[in-house]
């Protein structure tokens, strides 16, 4: 039943995740009714204690989620921001994100990198 209250962004995991980090990264945004409470390692690609891991996601709002979730950004181990060359120059600049810049309220300790490095190899549309 956890899990899948995981899946639909409800119960444990995203309660559990926003007491980590009550707002977006990017934008500050704390409002929980536009917050997603995204998995860094994808949802079909994780074990069942991978889905409920808090450490295994970041709250983000629907354009950065997407963003995230498709592949065209990721982080570093030291909170810069990596774009991918398929994401519209035009696009990022709109956004104001640009490859190596710092975002300093990325929630980050070991195990959340762990699944970014994932993230990196496995989901990231780098070059």
């Amino acid at each position: 039943q956890e899990i899948i209250k995981a899946r639909v962004g409800q119960g444990k995991y995203r309660q559990k995740l926003l007491e980590e980090c009550p707002y977006c990264p990017f934008t500050l945004v704390t409002d929980e009714r536009l917050l997603i409470a995204s998995h860094i390692k994808p949802w079909s690609k994780a074990n069942n204690k991978e889905k409920t891991d808090p450490k295994n996601g970041i709250m983000l709002p629907p354009t950065y989620d997407r963003l995230f979730d498709r592949g065209f950004i990721s982080f570093d181990d030291n909170k810069r921001l990596m774009v991918s060359p398929w994401f519209s120059p035009l696009n990022q600049r709109r956004l104001g994100i640009f490859n190596g810049k710092v975002i300093d309220k990325l929630p980050l300790d070991n195990k959340r990198k762990k699944y970014l490095k994932y993230h990196r190899e496995n989901i990231f549309k780098g070059s």
